[in-house]
């Protein structure tokens, strides 16, 4: 399963992959749990045993700093956040297809993916 994971991620051009076990998921292992109150995964899914974390490098990209306008997250600029989600959905296609629960959570919204 895990090497599955690997494989698809690979594909979808996903630079790092790491799963984390929910029970380590405590608050001092990630800090105030209240401060991102209903975005912590047991939150989302109780019954999670697994965490799956991807991180994809979007090269250097620039944004300008003005002191009329502040910094802008180069994420948000570059459109980032939507095309993260597209190389996730083989993944969680494949997990729901071997009868597991799973979720795409981008981070850019409170929107939870659930097909």
């Amino acid at each position: 399963m895990k090497n599955k994971i690997i494989e698809l991620s690979k594909q979808g051009k996903v630079d790092e992959i790491r799963f984390i076990n929910t029970d380590d998921l405590t608050e001092e292992y990630i800090g105030d749990l209240g401060k991102f109150a209903g975005r912590q995964p047991k939150e989302i899914m109780p019954e999670a045993k697994t965490v799956i974390v991807f991180s994809t490098y979007i090269g250097k990209f620039v944004t300008d700093f003005s002191a009329r306008y502040g910094r802008t997250s180069r994420l948000v600029l570059s459109g980032y956040y939507a095309n993260i989600v597209k190389p996730l959905i083989p993944i969680q296609e494949f997990l729901i297809s071997e009868g597991y629960k799973a979720h795409i959570v981008d981070g850019e919204s409170d929107e939870v993916s659930i097909p």
